[in-house]
């Protein structure tokens, strides 16, 4: 079936399934390339933000714990009050970050580590604010105390709960980057196999064509135009080169009918010069059927004035005879 189809029939489906195969290629790279765009957004705006913010939240706990210290510290009013500002500003920080962690955390072990950052924070904000109170009422020695005892060993759970969000973090970023170099090899080796697939089914069906054009023309189109256009000339005694398993290929054809026109012109000749021959043949007995018929003529004109002199000797007999009676 394949080898009666047309030429542009050939054509069309060896282009069609090239095309479709670059189509696919080209629709795997869009999917593949998405999945890595995915990835890489997912680890830029959701994961390192987070991770950010966990470090933003560790820093403000230092400055906290700092301003503490400088505030047990130091007993100058101006100094004191510069510390406890900015334990304010690192608290309005911290609840900032912690609702920011809170609406941007889904993932289940994240939530369970989110939880125990939580349980952490409440742990530690109770002593911050008893130290606190402390401090205002001017009880610097039992502030102290409870930094050292209460307030320090919270703040260290409290880290290493964001320790733990951090880590996790840090997992989840390793396993995207993993995800992401996984999805580029798995995709480099499908985009390689269909490419390659690609050239070869290209490479098939190209030398598919050829070799179907070929065994139909019997040779190169050239050589086919030349032998066309020397038949049409009227050049007979050409020797066309054909294969010699080739009995359907339009050389082949062309071969049999320039043979079968020299014998017919062959034939003609014969049957020309045969003819010809008929026509000598025919003229000289024309000339000895003239010749005979002027033989002819001239006998019946001698057996005429035969005729005209027995006629005369027999009406002048007559005439004797009616004298003598």
């Amino acid at each position: 079936m394949l080898n009666n189809m047309k030429v542009g029939v050939r054509l069309g489906l060896c282009f069609a399934v090239v095309v479709m195969l670059l189509i696919g290629i080209s629709i795997l790279g869009i999917v593949r390339m998405g999945n890595l765009n995915d990835n890489a957004m997912k680890m830029l705006n959701d994961r390192y933000p987070k991770v950010v913010w966990s470090y933003s939240m560790i820093g403000d706990l230092n400055q906290i714990a700092r301003s503490m210290r400088n505030a047990v510290l130091f007993t100058d009013a101006p100094t004191i009050k510069s510390e406890l500002a900015k334990i304010d500003a690192a608290k309005l920080r911290l609840n900032e970050n912690t609702d920011k962690l809170d609406k941007h955390i889904d993932h289940p072990h994240g939530r369970e580590l989110f939880a125990v950052l939580s349980a952490a924070a409440k742990k530690y904000n109770g002593p911050q604010e008893e130290f606190l109170a402390l401090l205002a009422q001017g009880k610097g020695d039992e502030a102290k105390k409870l930094l050292l005892t209460t307030v320090r060993p919270a703040q260290m759970a409290y880290l290493e709960a964001l320790t733990a969000v951090i880590a996790f973090q840090d997992d989840l970023m390793e396993e995207a980057g993993k995800d992401s170099e996984t999805a580029y090899k798995n995709a480099r080796s499908l985009i390689i196999s269909m490419a390659s697939a690609a050239v070869l089914l290209a490479v098939a069906l190209s030398a598919w064509i050829v070799s179907s054009l070929l065994k139909q023309l019997g040779g190169e189109p050239a050589y086919a135009v030349a032998i066309t256009r020397q038949v049409a000339d009227g050049n007979l005694a050409l020797d066309i080169q054909t294969h010699a398993k080739d009995r359907s290929s339009l050389l082949y054809a062309l071969k049999a009918m320039v043979a079968k026109l020299s014998q017919v012109v062959s034939e003609v000749n014969s049957g020309a010069e045969a003819l010809a021959s008929a026509s000598e043949e025919v003229s000289a007995t024309a000339q000895s059927l003239s010749q005979a018929s002027s033989e002819q003529a001239a006998g019946v004109e001698e057996t005429s004035a035969s005729i005209e002199q027995m006629t005369a000797s027999i009406a002048q007999n007559t005439d004797n005879a009616k004298i003598t009676d």
